[in-house]
């Protein structure tokens, strides 16, 4: 713990110190974006940044919070009395995340658009770290090398390739604000990123459709002038309603090896019980031996009741009970997103018919390419609630009226 302190001090804090010190104030919000990105993958010491911006802020300017900002309090409820009624449980961090979440949407919406566009630059550099943290950690991995266990071990790097699902989520909307900023100097970046997603996404066969949709997103944008960042957001919700049925059986039952073997070890169990179940719906799948690292919740999106349970002579079995798997994963927070969902929808049709600033359309479509990652088996909330806290925090939102309005007209 300590080498993985002195590690982020060396990336984070002593930047963010250096800047502060030479009253550099506007790369503060480089290193906030930067630190905020991390923060959101795994709790780690650089989590000290954010409540020190935040701090910042409140002592040197005047924060008017809008009332959609707090809107994410809403998901705090149900996890909250999760975290009371069942200790060591997940919803814990979530709750956190949350609270992030709330953190930005009250910042944002005291930005001005040169501090902007330095979270849009630390978010792009985040990606970048968590990317290359995760490629060295992979090759390591894939070739035995015993240092592999340096980086599993460090808590600042922990979260950064342990769910690529993660990477996905930080690399997507980085891969959006590479394209959408024109300048000479981001052109580098786009190849840097668009050869990240690919390795991240050929890893776990599932995010592939999250990359697709983002994709569809990114051509229709700029292939066509004529078509707004609330248009192509609609056309990406769309299609990921339209590719989940059939692209739900192909992760399930259609994907062979994955490309890392480990991977394979420990979803096999879990390939088998899904075609034995399609098989045989009511019966149950005894298992000669555990499958390892299968979790509760996998099961229960592929319809497979009761999880792991101990049976007769030792053996295992799973019940599996035929469903409609894109209802059944919604459960109770689904149903608040699909309400969420319609709300950005709203959202998304006033962004037509009014003339916003740049970065509230460039969110806007960061919005619709991170919406998609939460139509496919297992739902990862925390890619939706960071899009959702985004989205309300109007990052940047209308032109203030004191700067449209003459003011020797009158």
């Amino acid at each position: 713990m300590q080498l993985a302190t002195i590690l982020s001090a060396l990336i984070f804090v002593i930047p963010a110190a250096l800047f502060s010190l030479t009253q550099r104030t506007g790369r503060i919000w480089f290193v906030f974006g930067l630190s905020f990105a991390v923060a959101f993958v795994e709790p780690s010491p650089t989590d000290v940044l954010v409540p020190l911006v935040v701090l910042y802020v409140i002592l040197t300017r005047r924060i008017s919070v809008r009332p959609l900002s707090l809107l994410p309090l809403l998901f705090m409820i149900p996890l909250i009395s999760t975290c009371l009624s069942t200790p060591n449980s997940p919803s814990l961090n979530y709750t956190l995340i949350t609270a992030y979440l709330v953190i930005l949407c009250t910042v944002a919406t005291t930005l001005r658009e040169e501090e902007r566009e330095q979270v849009f630059s630390g978010l792009v550099w985040a990606a970048l770290i968590n990317g290359i943290v995760l490629i060295i950690a992979l090759l390591l991995r894939l070739t035995g090398a015993k240092a592999a266990w340096l980086f599993f071990r460090w808590a600042c790097f922990r979260g950064l390739y342990k769910d690529q699902n993660v990477l996905v989520t930080l690399l997507v909307p980085a891969l959006g604000i590479a394209v959408l900023k024109t300048g000479w100097r981001w052109k580098w970046i786009r190849v840097i990123l668009i050869g990240m997603a690919v390795v991240a996404t050929a890893s776990r066969g599932g995010y592939i459709s999250v990359l697709l949709t983002g994709s569809l997103v990114l051509v229709i944008l700029f292939r066509q002038k004529a078509m707004t960042p609330a248009l192509a957001l609609l056309g990406g919700l769309l299609a990921s309603a339209c590719i989940f049925p059939f692209w739900g059986q192909v992760i399930l039952c259609k994907i062979g090896k994955p490309i890392q073997s480990y991977d394979y070890g420990r979803l096999s169990g879990y390939y088998q019980a899904i075609k034995w179940g399609i098989a045989h719906p009511q019966g149950k799948y005894p298992l000669r031996r555990v499958p390892t690292r299968v979790s509760r919740g996998s099961l229960k999106v592929a319809g497979i009741k009761g999880g792991c349970e101990p049976a007769v002579k030792g053996e295992f079995s799973f019940s599996f009970t035929p469903h409609n798997l894109f209802l059944e994963a919604l459960g109770f927070h689904g149903v608040i997103g699909v309400v969420v969902i319609l709300i950005l929808l709203v959202v998304a049709g006033a962004n037509i018919i009014c003339n916003l600033p740049t970065s509230t359309k460039a969110l806007i479509f960061l919005v619709g390419v991170l919406v998609p990652a939460m139509f496919q088996p297992p739902l990862h909330w925390r890619t939706f609630w960071l899009a959702l806290g985004i989205a309300l925090s109007d990052f940047g939102g209308r032109k203030s009226r004191e700067t449209s309005e003459d003011p020797g007209s009158k």
